[in-house]
């Protein structure tokens, strides 16, 4: 080969080395100057713009790859556009100085909608984020395993710090469920509307200020908001063992506020490892469309606290089991209900379990059910299965109005039954067909100084100890109506008349003493338990 040839040849060789990296170089290609500012207008906007004013926006997500956003930066989705592709970025904020994603302009809320991708939405080791004011989808020709709305991912990374997502509508995420052909109702609950977990076992890690507030998650399969950690290994064996911590981390400040679910394959909320979490001011509404799903539930967490939820309308599905209203599952201590709204749900009002008694890491632990209405749910008002311990029911009122006969209270075996439940200053109203207690081969039951009314006899239960066949007096007219909306609340509220004012016990359990974070005793309408220094049987203080 003469010189001629060999520099031709170098020369194409060299061409077709530049030539074919060009489109890598572009594909990773950094940018340098990085703005405070971000805007992306898909109908106007143009990607060779700089991105950094509303006249100069972005047209496609594709440069948030080329920058990796510095503390206090704001990236704006222009309201009224849609984008078919995943949202994701670079970087984290800082504490008070998170990175916000967020919409400007006028008319509806930016949507992202996927198509059928893995997830929607995308945050991944990173941290002091927030999300506000967006619409999301994912919605594909089938079904698949593991799709997800907004997906948060983090491992071996520490403290997860300040991620909320606020003001979100999320809808049209057909993940794989329970109900289909291929569907496997366990491990399809990380499919669904926002779905957050933790990997990884080299660096303990958890989330420290998480909050999901006023979003509205419709139409989700088969999850509405679920999460997992590595970090979940405890256990605390039945018979004579003593509870052991072996690798469990809980996340921190986790709150759940004012968010509407409704429509949704199976659970609408599920909350796992976590430690006091709050869940509250929520509404679940037509949960478990699809498959077998308690409206939410808590598992493996300790000093869990539902409050001012509504939750009803639960589809039973054929063979379900779990189609009730809240749900204090297993491997959890000191969970909290309270101040609750359970109407109307399939399969009954709340349900505490223990899980399987023969397994080290079934246990449930000291749960607590206050001041909340249980009124027109099917099959039981208050369940127990497994093996739970420490069960402590009082000052609810629960009420039946359908004409077939409940269970009030239903003790169940998994493996084993409750042992040590006491129900006391409740009021168990049944007013069309008269209904039952049913204990199972549960132990040491106390069930003392309630008010019971349209309830069968129970050999177990002392009526010399419980104000026996006495109805209820309402400030309404007439017997109450299970209207949907916490405003409703009030239908059930009690006249002054009523039995049971000023006779019940005076005992107020709190969550491991108020250790837990649980704020004090009131009524369900706010008011300071005791009045005058008596406690009332039921919901509220007169």
């Amino acid at each position: 080969m003469n010189k001629v040839n060999i520099l031709l040849s170098i020369t194409i060789l060299i061409l077709s080395i530049v030539s074919g990296g060009c489109d890598k170089s572009e594909s990773n290609e950094i940018i340098d100057t990085v703005y405070e500012q971000y805007f992306i207008d898909a109908d106007n906007g143009s990607d060779s713009n700089p991105g950094n004013t509303e006249s100069h926006a972005w047209k496609s997500f594709a440069n948030l790859q080329k920058v990796v956003l510095e503390a206090g930066t704001e990236v704006s989705l222009k309201k009224g556009c849609e984008w078919n592709e995943v949202f994701s970025f670079k970087g984290s904020g800082a504490k008070d100085n998170p990175i916000i994603i967020k919409s400007y302009g006028e008319g509806n809320k930016p949507l992202i909608a996927s198509q059928g991708t893995e997830y929607a939405f995308l945050i991944k080791n990173q941290e002091y984020i927030e999300v506000d004011g967006l619409k999301i989808t994912n919605k594909g020709t089938t079904a698949e395993k593991d799709r997800k709305g907004i997906y948060i991912e983090v491992e071996d990374f520490g403290i997860v710090n300040h991620i909320h997502l606020k003001n979100l509508e999320i809808t049209d995420v057909n993940g794989r469920h329970g109900g289909l052909s291929n569907g496997n109702f366990n491990e399809d609950k990380m499919s669904g509307g926002i779905i957050y977990t933790i990997l990884g076992s080299q660096v303990e890690t958890y989330f420290d200020d998480f909050l999901i507030e006023n979003c509205h998650i419709h139409h989700v399969s088969q999850t509405g908001i679920s999460n997992k950690s590595s970090w979940d290994d405890r256990e605390w064996p039945r018979n004579g063992g003593s509870y052991v911590n072996i690798s469990w981390v809980g996340s921190k400040n986790v709150v759940y506020r004012n968010n509407t679910l409704e429509h949704i394959a199976g659970n609408g909320i599920i909350i796992r490892e976590a430690y006091a979490p709050v869940i509250e001011n929520n509404k679940l509404n037509y949960c478990g469309e699809l498959t077998s799903g308690n409206a939410a539930f808590c598992f493996n967490t300790d000093y869990a606290l539902f409050q001012y939820n509504e939750a009803c309308n639960t589809i039973t599905n054929e063979g379900d089991v779990d189609s009730g209203g809240l749900d204090s599952d297993f491997k959890t201590r000191w969970t909290t209900f309270q101040y609750n709204y359970c109407h109307h749900n399939g399969e009954g009002g709340v349900l505490i379990t223990g899980g399987p008694a023969k397994w080290n890491t079934a246990f449930n632990y000291n749960t607590i059910i206050r001041y909340n209405i249980f009124a027109d749910n099917g099959d039981h008002a208050i369940k127990t299965s497994g093996n739970v311990m420490g069960l402590k029911v009082h000052n609810n009122h629960i009420y039946s109005g359908l004409d077939e006969a409940v269970d009030i209270i239903q003790h169940k075996s998994w493996d084993g039954y409750s042992r040590g439940a006491e129900y006391f200053n409740n009021v168990f109203y049944c007013s069309h067909t008269e209904s039952l207690v049913n204990l199972g081969g549960s132990t040491g039951n106390s069930i003392k100084d309630n008010q019971f009314a349209g309830v069968a006899a129970h050999e177990l239960i002392d009526v010399e100890r419980n104000l026996w066949n006495q109805v209820p007096v309402y400030k309404t007219s007439g017997l109450p109506e299970a209207s949907e909306g916490m405003e409703n609340i009030y239908n059930f509220s009690l006249d002054g008349s009523s039995p049971g004012v000023d006779l019940g016990s005076s005992y107020q359990p709190d969550a491991m003493d108020g250790k837990g974070g649980v704020i004090p005793v009131q009524d369900i309408f706010g008011t300071p338990v005791p009045v005058n220094g008596k406690v009332d049987i039921g919901m509220e203080e007169q």
